[in-house]
C-alpha cells in the first residue's frame, strides 16, 4: 500500500514523491518532498525523484515517521494479529494502518534519491566500508552479518576502497554480495592513496586506473563497479589524463561511472570544463567530509555540485565520532575504538585548543538533541541529508551497535527551529577545526610552501 500524490492508494512497494510542498525553499514532510536540484548539465533546472520505503523497528519517542509509504504488504500480518488482540478499527481500513503506525510502532523509512545525472536510485544512508577489516573490525563474519543486516533495511549503496584494509574491505564487501546480492547493490569504489609500497600504485595516472581496477574487480568478486572515485585529488596528472582513462572504463564495461573526492570547488569546475572540450565523461559525484562540526563545503563545493548535476556523498557525518554522543564535558575523552582512528590520537586530544572547541560545539549539540528527543547520531545524520545537494550520508558502523544507532536516524526530519539552532551553535560554511575540512589533500595552495617565496 502506498501514498502517493494526492492521497493516491496503489499497490507498489517503492513510490516516486513529486507533489512539491507549498515552501519550496526547503525539504518537509516525505509526500511534499520536492528536491531542487539548481540547474542541470545542459542549464534548465532539475528535480530530483525521492523514493521512500518502509522497514519496522521498535517505537522511539519524539521521533515519528513522516509519512505512511509503501511497503505496508510487509507488516500487514503483524498489524491484523495486533488489531484483532485490541478488537481495533477493521483490518483492512486505511485508519487501522495509520493507528498501528502512529501508536503501535515506529516506522523508520529507508529513502532513495537518483544520483546526481547518473539515473541510479540510491539510498540516502550510503554503507562505508572502511571498518570492515584490519582498519576497525578484522572478523569477516561479523562485518558480513553488519553488512547484510544493512541490505535488509533497505540500503542499497555501499562505499569502499582498495586502501581499505590494504584491500581487506574489498574483499568481505565482495564476500558479503557473493550469491546473488550484488544485483540489487550500487557499488561504490574509491582508489587513489597508496596501494602498498610500489611507487606506481597510487595516484590517477591510466596506468593505475587500468591497473587498479582490475585489483578492485577482483577482491570484490564483481565483473563491474557503479560507481569508480579518484579518492584524493592528484596534482601530477594531468586532469584530462584521468578523464580519458576512467571514460575508457566506462566503455570496456568496467564501471558504469565516475567521480572524486575531497576536491575544492574550482577544481570540480575544471574537470567539468575539460570533460566538455576534451570529449571525456565527466565527474558525476563528489564525496567530502561534511558534518555539523565540519560545514565548509556550504560556501562553495555543495553549490558547484548543484549547479552541475553532481551527486554528494558526505562522508564522516559523526565528525570522526565526535557527534557519537560519548564526547560531552564532564565525561573523558578516551578516544575511538577502531584501530585506524586511533591512530589519530591527537585528533581527540582534549588539551587541543581545537578540540576544545570542537568538544563546547559536540556538548551543545547534544543538549540540543537531548531538548528535541532524538539523539545526537540522529540529528547527525539528519542533518547531513536534510541539505539539498547531499544524495547519501556515509555511515561507517564497526559493530553491529553502531550499525543499529544509525538506522535509527533514517527518516528523521528536523524542524526549521532545530536548524536555526544548529547554525547558533555552528554557523554555516564553519568548520570548528580547519583541518577537518582535509584541506591538505585537494588545497595545496594553503600550505606553507606554497604561500611564501
Amino acid at each position: 500500500m502506498a501514498v502517493h500524490g494526492n492521497n493516491e492508494i496503489r499497490s507498489r512497494r517503492e513510490v516516486a514523491v513529486h507533489r512539491p510542498h507549498p515552501d519550496t525553499s526547503r525539504r518537509r514532510d516525505v509526500t511534499h518532498r520536492r528536491l531542487d536540484t539548481g540547474r542541470d548539465e545542459h542549464g534548465g533546472g532539475g528535480e530530483q525523484r525521492l523514493l521512500v520505503a518502509l522497514r519496522v523497528g521498535p517505537l522511539l519517542p519524539g521521533c515519528l515517521p513522516r509519512s505512511l509509504v509503501a511497503g505496508g504488504h510487509r507488516f500487514i500480518p503483524s498489524l491484523k494479529q495486533e488489531l484483532d488482540k485490541r478488537n481495533k478499527v477493521p483490518y483492512n481500513s486505511i485508519g487501522a494502518v495509520l493507528h498501528f503506525i502512529s501508536i503501535l510502532w515506529r516506522k523508520t523509512i529507508m529513502q532513495y534519491l537518483t544520483l546526481g545525472r547518473t539515473g541510479i536510485t540510491v539510498s540516502q544512508l550510503c554503507l562505508g566500508a572502511m571498518m570492515f577489516g584490519a582498519f576497525g573490525n578484522p572478523d569477516h563474519d561479523e562485518s558480513i552479518r553488519i553488512i547484510h543486516k544493512a541490505l535488509d533495511a533497505g540500503i542499497n549503496f555501499i562505499d569502499t576502497a582498495d586502501g581499505y584494509s590494504a584491500g581487506e574491505s574489498e574483499e568481505i564487501v565482495g564476500k558479503a554480495l557473493a550469491g546473488g546480492r550484488r544485483e540489487s547493490v550500487v557499488l561504490a569504489v574509491k582508489f587513489g592513496p597508496p596501494f602498498g609500497e610500489d611507487p606506481n600504485h597510487r595516484g590517477a595516472s591510466r596506468r593505475w586506473i587500468t591497473q587498479g581496477v582490475e585489483g578492485s574487480l577482483r577482491r570484490l568478486q564483481t565483473d563491474w563497479i557503479d560507481l569508480y572515485q579518484v579518492g584524493v585529488p592528484d596534482p601530477n596528472t594531468d586532469i584530462d589524463e584521468t578523464l580519458g582513462a576512467l571514460s575508457d572504463l566506462v566503455h570496456a564495461g568496467k564501471i558504469r561511472s565516475f567521480g572524486a573526492s575531497k576536491v575544492p570547488a574550482s577544481q570540480i569546475v575544471e574537470a567539468q570544463w575539460t570533460a566538455d572540450r576534451r570529449g571525456h565523461g565527466r565527474f558525476r559525484t563528489e564525496q567530502p567530509p561534511y558534518s555539523l562540526l565540519t560545514r565548509a563545503i556550504e560556501y562553495d563545493v555543495l553549490p558547484t555540485c548543484l549547479r552541475h548535476g553532481m551527486g554528494v556523498l558526505a562522508y564522516s557525518p559523526l565528525a570522526g565520532g565526535w557527534l557519537s554522543g560519548k564526547y560531552r564535558k564532564g565525561q573523558e575523552v578516551i578516544g575511538p575504538g577502531s584501530a585506524a582512528r586511533a591512530q589519530r590520537s591527537g585528533a581527540y586530544d582534549a588539551t587541543n585548543p581545537a578540540n576544545a572547541a570542537k568538544l563546547d560545539a559536540a556538548d551543545a549539540l547534544g543538549t540540543l538533541a537531548d531538548e528535541a528527543g532524538m539523539t545526537l547520531i540522529q540529528m547527525a545524520v539528519a542533518f547531513v541529508t536534510r541539505h539539498p545537494a547531499v544524495t547519501s550520508a556515509i555511515i561507517g558502523p564497526r559493530t553491529m551497535e553502531h550499525l543499529d544507532t544509525y538506522l535509527a536516524a533514517s527518516g528523521i526530519d528536523l524542524s526549521s527551529e532545530v536548524l536555526d539552532r544548529i547554525d547558533q551553535i555552528v554557523p554555516p560554511g564553519v568548520t570548528i577545526n580547519v583541518a577537518d575540512n582535509m584541506w591538505n589533500f585537494g588545497t595545496t595552495a594553503l600550505s606553507a610552501a606554497f604561500r611564501r617565496r
